[in-house]
């Protein structure tokens, strides 16, 4: 068969099915379902889970001189602006210590909460996640940037200062061509806060099916 398009799809671990904490299958996520309501577009998906977008841009090197897309569709962000206990340095750092990093791990885990809010650290700043944005756009003409979802009550309770940190990096696509995801509600997110439930596969199909309609 011919293809009529080519839309690059590069996400984060939010476009992939998964079996826990609740199960969603393939032909259930956004991209099984965009694919299914357009057969004669080529979607080229990669994703990797726990992906920044630094990361998401070094990962997609294969892509950038190869192909020219029709449309490029990004998903990333949330593992970026997390508010974080420890810096990915600190992390990696407690894990080869030998003996004592379960200890470690231990007080990390119980005192987690203090340690996100008075830290006020994520692995990535405003400044370089900008500079990220400008930099896909400039290898890719027609981007479409999916805002960080919204975040439970629940998950709220559990990760201090997300709201804030996911409302200031949403405010940094806004110079940019993004999908709003402020109607999401949390049937459409995992009971874990931030993937898609099955609801929430379907409903960014349905908002990335009207975008596509237009090409």
């Amino acid at each position: 068969m011919q293809f009529e398009k080519k839309i690059l799809v590069l996400t984060d671990s939010l476009a992939f099915p998964r079996s826990d904490p609740e199960k969603v299958f393939y032909t259930e996520t956004y991209i099984g379902l965009l694919k299914e309501r357009f057969p004669r577009i080529d979607f080229i998906h990669y994703g990797h889970g726990g992906s920044t977008i630094v990361n998401l841009y070094e990962y997609s090197k294969y892509f950038h001189d190869t192909i020219v897309p029709d449309l490029v569709i990004i998903q990333c962000g949330v593992v970026d602006c997390a508010p974080r206990a420890l810096t990915f340095t600190e992390q990696q750092i407690i894990k080869r210590v030998p003996f004592i990093n379960k200890f470690l791990v231990y007080l990390v885990r119980k005192f987690s909460g203090t340690l996100r809010r008075f830290r006020n650290i994520s692995y990535t700043s405003e400044v370089i996640f900008s500079d990220y944005i400008d930099a896909f756009e400039n290898i890719f003409k027609k981007i479409v940037w999916i805002n960080i979802l919204p975040p439970p009550l629940s998950y709220q309770e559990r990760v201090p200062n997300i709201l804030s940190r996911i409302n200031d990096f949403n405010r940094l696509f806004d110079a940019s061509n993004n999908l709003i995801t402020s109607d999401f509600n949390e049937a459409d997110i995992m009971s874990d806060g931030h993937h898609l439930s099955a609801s929430g596969h379907k409903k960014l199909a349905g908002l990335l099916g009207d975008i596509i309609d237009e090409l």
